[in-house]
């Protein structure tokens, strides 16, 4: 089980700027706790961040209701599959697969097709040039699975670690990150390069296969005891050092700061980069047991 000590949702709208007549961020947040206890408990943050080359509003408009609503359908129903179907888990188990690996195994399965839904609704919907990204944090079950496709990044914060760090829990679909995994730049050096701007795989790709199961990154790992979860638009958690940003939230976490006074310090260090893209942050202070 896991609670939630402290909520932060914060979203700029910068659809009116001039610079970017289409650009527009969402984010959902929601939490549920279906019966029994044992297994219902959860938490779902969503970020979508609109293209403002590519009709952005339309397209997190489109495609956040498809996916929130597969989401929560299908976690609901795992929720009761766990909950009343013991003697099923009973024999997976006995078979060699654990609740773990079952749960990892239907979990990746639901948000991926969950974020394929929608966009495949998006494409009918909107044939041309309507993009966006999504990330998606899930904490279910003693677990957190994350998935993402574009460059809207997931972090987390481990209280318990010797050393604040913030852990990368999505990949960078864009030509920066593309660049970071050939070894030609670091995570820094690739700040406020033109690689940043130039996504790989976005929600409303035309072709299909580039939205197959090897592009849709899933992730998955045990709940620390102590932790900081962060989703976010680019524009808000890539553009600054990940070192920078953790020593910033550890001291405000040292300080009994609320959420809160950390996103207007970013925000303020965001803005002296020069950065004009909207920022968009989730924030959940978590203690898991």
């Amino acid at each position: 089980m896991f609670e939630i000590k402290e909520h932060l949702a914060y979203s700029e709208d910068c659809f009116d700027r001039p610079h970017k007549p289409g650009n527009r961020d969402l984010c959902i947040c929601a939490d549920f706790d279906s019966l029994p206890a044992q297994f219902g408990k959860g938490m779902v943050r969503i970020v979508m961040d609109g293209m403002s080359q590519g009709h952005g509003k339309e397209a997190v408009e489109t495609a956040a209701p498809v996916l929130y609503t597969n989401l929560i359908g299908e976690l609901m129903h795992i929720s009761r599959e766990l909950s009343h179907r013991a003697e099923d888990i009973g024999s997976r188990a006995d078979a060699g697969i654990s609740i773990r690996e079952y749960l990892a195994e239907r979990m990746r399965t639901i948000l991926l097709d969950s974020i394929r839904a929608a966009n495949k609704v998006l494409r009918r919907s909107h044939p041309e040039e309507t993009y966006c990204t999504v990330s998606v944090a899930v904490v279910f079950h003693r677990y957190l699975f994350t998935a993402n496709v574009g460059d809207s990044p997931i972090l987390l914060m481990n209280r318990a670690a010797p050393e604040p760090e913030l852990i990368p829990l999505y990949h960078m679909d864009n030509m920066a990150g593309e660049r970071i995994d050939r070894g030609e730049l670091t995570e820094e050096t690739a700040l406020h390069t033109e690689y940043q701007n130039g996504l790989l795989r976005f929600l409303g790709f035309e072709r299909w296969d580039l939205l197959d199961d090897g592009n849709i990154h899933f992730r998955m790992m045990p709940l620390p005891e102590s932790f900081v979860l962060l989703l976010g638009s680019d524009g808000a958690l890539a553009q600054l050092p990940r070192r920078e940003m953790a020593a910033m939230l550890d001291r405000h976490l040292n300080n009994e700061a609320p959420l809160a006074e950390f996103m207007q310090e970013l925000k303020q260090a965001v803005g002296q980069t020069g950065s004009t893209d909207d920022f968009t942050l989730l924030m959940d202070l978590v203690i898991s047991d």
